[in-house]
């Protein structure tokens, strides 16, 4: 006979109590110290990680980037800034318009290489914003639109 069969009611039934997955043992292991490794289970536990773990994850972590970076932009991306020239910190280079106005916040005199490099800097923004240069009119000359001859201590 096949039809209704008796389950039980919500008393006569155990309660199901769910448990997480273990993700790894419940105890700090130090060995893993001075590993990537390491680094996690110090935050897995709340804990400050120690220099040496977070050593570790720096290395690993600038690792991942260069790989990432050169797989995006070839092998010409792996120059790292280590392999490029050096200027002391916090000073922008004499000749760049950066190193002019360093100058200035300094309140120094600046050199030439950065006059020079913060006039070319002016010119080409002058140039760019489209600004006409003012035209010097001999005195003794005639009007380019009427044909009116301009003397000396005369206005057009």
């Amino acid at each position: 006979m096949s039809g209704y069969v008796y389950r039980g009611n919500k008393h006569d039934v155990e309660p199901v109590v769910e448990t997480a997955p273990s993700l790894g043992p419940d105890v700090f292991d130090p060995s893993k110290c001075g590993q990537y490794r390491g680094y996690h289970q110090h935050q897995k536990f709340g804990q400050e990680p120690c220099r040496a773990c977070k050593d570790a994850k720096a290395v690993k972590s600038k690792a991942e980037y260069a790989a990432r970076k050169i797989k995006r932009l070839g092998a010409a991306a792996a120059v790292t800034r280590a392999d490029r020239p050096t200027r002391p910190a916090g000073r922008p280079s004499c000749g760049t318009g950066a190193g002019y106005a360093a100058h200035i916040y300094r309140g120094e005199p600046s050199c030439a290489p950065c006059r020079a490099a913060e006039a070319t800097r002016k010119r080409k923004a002058s140039r760019a914003s489209g600004a006409v240069k003012s035209v010097r009119i001999p005195l003794d000359s005639t009007c380019n639109h009427c044909g009116h001859h301009i003397f000396e201590g005369e206005a057009a």
